[in-house]
């Protein structure tokens, strides 16, 4: 469905915003704005048809290029397909464009219905209907109305709106907010970047990015960086931006060392990599993409290089691997997740093992290329095809894949007996861990857990525990 509201022209948005801007004696705090920090900027009651939903918002970037891969298209009021989804939809110069805001609208109502980290697992649709518009809500806009902050609170308002439901201390005749202006236009997309980036630390509400739209955010970050500090003559462009843009993320626990970003935004070009082989370009925002198995990938990678095991053709064995474990995991046919299988790999034929698991299933064939050289001669060389898997392939395949990969475990652990038993006591206390994330999620969503169950399970493992530590006295 497209927006509720009909967005006014520039000029008419520009005209009615400088004019309340003029007549309010209202004022807040913007925490930064053009690199100063402390700004004073006014608030104004805005309609929405005068709200502008941001293109260039982080949130939606992936989103956009799954909507422009598949043409993707919504239906209309009237019951017709709207204009399919372009690059030109999603191209800021048309922010104004109606059938762009309904795109952009789409892309904010599925993110708006997301609970994931949001107070009291409850989706904005929720909080907006209980609690309302608060004051404490109240968005940024620049002087011709483009939302900085807030895209998905307004989106939900619409929506709930388009479906006739109530919202407190917003009338449904002619809906309006409170919003802040900022007090000169943008001098570029870095100074709304910067401004979001602040402004969402603190939103109740806010929505946890995930790991494809915060490595989709650091790239597009460090590459706006580089443009800058390259017109700067700065020495080391990219060295500089990655710092920059590491800083912004290095309170998050996944990104505290530059080498943590580093191999997340790694195991990213991995999957884009990974998705443009097996057909599915773009649409890695649709997809339940197993994270851990692309950033095992890049782990082992890196590893195999320390140790001086690893070479190109290693590279292409493993991205032939992943492209076969990323089919059977979107096919539902993994069992468990398969990143386990890559972190067994620990040499050169131990990777070739896995590899020719792949080859014997008859998901990757080789195939021996001639090429013309030097005096006439040919060179030959080999090329791995991975093959597009059906459901009853990806079963098949991943049979195959588990069982080369507890060949390998087993191969691996009798080289060392030594640790084996202390390894699997650290599997213990991982899955005890996990157990207490579980339970605390169950707790939070107000899941009913069979307590009985549980305490004769503690009860095994106590016993079991006892047991072994009476074979160690």
């Amino acid at each position: 469905m497209p927006r509720f509201s009909q967005v006014e022209p520039k000029d008419v948005r520009e005209k009615q915003i400088a004019a309340r801007v003029k007549a309010s004696k209202k004022r807040d705090n913007l925490p930064i704005w053009e690199g100063k920090r402390g700004i004073e900027c006014p608030v104004i009651d805005l309609p929405l048809t005068h709200i502008l939903l941001r293109l260039g918002n982080g949130r939606t970037i992936d989103a956009q290029r799954y909507a422009i891969a598949t043409s993707k298209t919504f239906t209309q009021i009237d019951g017709s397909e709207s204009v399919p989804a372009t690059k030109e939809i999603f191209n800021s110069d048309n922010e104004g464009n109606q059938d762009s805001q309904d795109h952009q609208y789409e892309l904010l109502v599925v993110e708006a219905k997301k609970t994931s980290g949001r107070v009291g697992h409850q989706d904005l649709m929720q909080i907006m209907e209980t609690e309302g518009w608060l004051e404490t809500d109240r968005p940024v806009v620049t002087p011709n109305g483009v939302l900085i902050n807030g895209n998905c609170r307004v989106s939900a308002i619409e929506f709930l709106l388009r479906n006739g439901t109530s919202i407190p201390k917003i009338d449904k005749h002619n809906p309006s907010i409170s919003v802040k202006v900022v007090p000169t236009p943008p001098a570029n997309e870095a100074s709304i970047d910067e401004l979001e980036r602040e402004l969402q630390l603190g939103e109740k509400g806010k929505l946890d990015y995930d790991w494809i739209q915060i490595t989709t955010d650091m790239m597009r970050k460090i590459n706006n960086f580089e443009t800058h500090f390259k017109t700067q003559n700065v020495k080391d462009p990219y060295g500089d931006a990655f710092k920059e843009v590491h800083s912004m993320y290095s309170h998050l626990e996944a990104y505290k060392k530059q080498s943590d970003m580093k191999e997340w935004i790694q195991a990213r070009i991995l999957l884009e990599h990974t998705l443009e082989q097996i057909g599915k370009t773009g649409q890695a925002y649709s997809l339940k993409i197993p994270q851990q198995l692309f950033k095992s990938s890049i782990e082992l990678m890196n590893k195999g290089t320390r140790k001086l095991w690893w070479t190109r053709n290693a590279t292409v064995q493993l991205r032939a691997i992943v492209q076969v474990m990323l089919q059977v995991s979107l096919a539902s046919k993994a069992k468990k997740e398969l990143r386990y299988e890559i972190e067994e790999i620990k040499s050169i034929e131990d990777l070739s093992k896995m590899l020719e698991s792949c080859i014997k299933s008859g998901s990757v064939e080789k195939k021996t290329i001639e090429k013309p050289g030097a005096g006439g001669k040919k060179s030959k060389h080999t090329k791995l095809l991975v093959v597009i898997l059906n459901d009853t392939a990806a079963e098949k395949t991943g049979k195959a894949i588990r069982a080369a990969g507890a060949d390998i475990r087993e191969g691996n652990d009798d080289k060392d007996l030594e640790n084996k038993p202390m390894k699997k006591l650290e599997e213990v206390i991982n899955n005890l861990r996990y157990y207490s994330e579980a339970m605390e999620r169950a707790k939070v969503v107000k899941t009913t857990i069979n307590n009985d169950e549980l305490k004769t399970l503690f009860e095994e493992i106590k016993n079991t525990v006892d047991k072994e530590l009476k074979e160690l006295e």
